[in-house]
């Protein structure tokens, strides 16, 4: 039980990772210095979806994206692009909640991650079948043979009664009841 949990759990796990750091710089004005930063992956062209964070944060999601703030600057280096490939933006967002774009930059994952996600694919099916077929295989190997079930019963209601002589072998006598 404990191993088919298991294949479950693999079989539900998804990775997405970059192999590299990548790296965004976001220069702003002075004046937009007290506002708040934004790391978001974008959705559409006016919207996106990420962090909100003030000058004093040096890291998100964990981790996975460092920020380095220097003088009219700051600087976002991806780890782990653990939302996945697509375009991100950086920016500043004013007390309204608009968003003004400083920079955008497509991150990709990588071709090696992107393979291993191909075989990670192609190995879960392989597993998932393989689960099939031994389950199957395995009902089929320990079920009982089905018997033909011989009826005792003539067609005229009369029933065969097995003696037994003394030397093992049945005598099958025909009686009326």
């Amino acid at each position: 039980m404990q191993c088919l949990v298991l294949i479950f759990l693999l079989m539900q796990t998804d990775i997405c990772k970059s192999e590299e750091s990548q790296t965004l710089v976001c220069h702003y004005d002075p004046e937009y210095a007290d506002l708040q930063r934004v790391w978001c992956k974008k959705n559409s062209e006016e919207c996106c979806t990420g962090f909100a964070f003030g000058e004093k944060i040096t890291a998100l999601d964990n981790g996975s994206v460092e920020i380095n703030n220097t003088v009219n600057a700051f600087t976002i280096t991806v780890h782990n692009l653990t939302e996945g490939n697509g375009t991100y933006w950086c920016g500043l967002m004013f007390k309204n909640h608009t968003i003004m774009k400083l920079a955008e930059k497509y991150l990709p994952i990588s071709a090696d991650s992107s393979l291993y996600e191909q075989v990670w694919s192609i190995l879960r099916l392989t597993i998932f079948v393989l689960l099939v077929l031994t389950s199957v295989s395995t009902c089929l190997l320990t079920s009982e043979p089905v018997k033909k079930k011989i009826s005792d019963e003539g067609n005229d209601g009369i029933r065969l009664r097995d003696r037994r002589h003394t030397d093992g072998h049945a005598d099958k006598t025909v009686t009326e009841e």
